[in-house]
């Protein structure tokens, strides 16, 4: 009797496995129904907002976007459940933000994009320049350009790859605080010359002096310096003022 019980519990063991498993396909089975039902899929995608990125890439971009996951490529693109996030990141550099707005009811995707600020360009060499953004991101190729219209940066070395910073975040603060300083003097610039190891810029302006600046520290004491020395009759006549000694500025006649 005893052997017969012993015979008979790997059986009912392997009966409930069997029960088990065929109850998940089936709970499996069915989810994958349900969620493949019409009503869980968006008839047409909306796009607002202003991008350089033509309406095309963008639609084409946003249909790979779910399809790179195991979930995405057996639901399809054009599922909500996909879609749970308010924003996304596309690998259009030239993007600062994608945002989505699921419409179930009216079955639309909606999607609002924003392309990131030019506040500047900047140019490795001279051969190949890029925009960068706030952030002192480069993230998209630029033509090369001088004067006042276009904020340009040059510098000797490699221009950093898309996607990178230009600068460390604090380093790109004081550059920007320097373009300032020298825009609300009213020069009218030619030439921004960044050196990389010296961490210093040169800046070249028609009819007035050659200017000298460190991005070691904070440079706005010049903006007092500048103003002071523009109003002087012998403006056009100082050759070079350096603001590389921290709240100091050295100044030398033509």
């Amino acid at each position: 009797m005893t052997s017969t019980g012993v015979r008979e519990r790997p059986r009912e063991h392997i009966g409930f496995l069997v029960w088990f498993s065929l109850l998940g396909l089936i709970f499996i089975g069915l989810a994958g129904v349900v969620l493949r039902f019409p009503f869980f899929r968006y008839e047409r995608i909306e796009i607002s907002g202003e991008s350089h990125v033509p309406r095309a890439d963008l639609l084409a971009e946003l249909r790979a976007y779910p399809l790179h996951t195991a979930l995405g490529r057996f639901l399809g693109y054009d599922h909500f459940f996909l879609w749970g996030n308010a924003s996304i990141v596309l690998p259009e550099l030239i993007l600062a933000r994608v945002d989505i707005l699921r419409d179930v009811v009216h079955r639309v995707l909606r999607v609002v994009v924003a392309d990131r600020e030019r506040v500047l360009v900047w140019c490795g060499g001279e051969s190949q320049c890029a925009w960068v953004d706030p952030r002192g991101v480069a993230f998209q190729y630029a033509p090369f350009a001088e004067g006042q219209l276009i904020t340009s940066i040059s510098e000797d070395g490699v221009l950093p790859p898309l996607g990178a910073t230009v600068l460390p975040d604090d380093q790109f603060t004081r550059l920007r605080r320097v373009v300032g300083i020298v825009q609300s003097a009213g020069l009218m610039v030619e030439r921004i010359v960044f050196d990389r190891k010296l961490l210093e810029v040169a800046v070249t302006a028609r009819n007035a002096p050659a200017l000298a600046f460190s991005l070691r520290f904070d440079s706005s004491f010049a903006a007092t310096v500048l103003s002071a020395l523009s109003v002087r009759k012998d403006f056009r006549n100082i050759g070079t003022v350096d603001f590389r000694v921290e709240q100091k500025a050295y100044y030398r006649m033509k």
